[in-house]
């Protein structure tokens, strides 16, 4: 039988740390998947997707088990009385959100999931 040691310094680089190659590819993914979400809202044709594009950002943070990248978009718009109407979830989803209605799509104007897909990812 062997022993091996493992040395926990060079552990933690390549798995959890900010500057590792785990991370730095995670990183890269994160990139490629808001450049495909900034292209898939480009290539809606609705008019006004100003707000939607302010709002798709890529949000690195640390957690106990290692380096995260969040991708998203969260843009809100005003709903009258009923407050704010979550504009991003809504175009992804093609339904409000706050109702579960749809909201009467001609066409698929998702953005993130294809972003996702685009980059490389499968679906579960």
């Amino acid at each position: 039988m062997s022993h091996s040691v493992l040395y926990e310094p060079a552990l933690h680089n390549l798995l959890q740390s900010p500057t590792g190659p785990v991370s730095r590819h995670i990183d890269h993914k994160a990139s490629q998947i808001l450049n495909h979400a900034f292209n898939n809202i480009q290539s809606l044709t609705i008019k006004r997707t100003g707000d939607l594009l302010a709002s798709v950002k890529k949000v690195p943070f640390e957690a106990s088990d290692g380096h995260h990248v969040a991708v998203g978009a969260d843009a809100v718009h005003s709903h009258g009385k009923s407050g704010p109407f979550p504009y991003a979830k809504a175009l992804e989803l093609g339904r409000d959100p706050l109702s579960g209605r749809s909201m009467g799509y001609h066409r698929d104007f998702a953005y993130m999931i294809p972003a996702v897909l685009q980059a490389g990812f499968r679906p579960r």
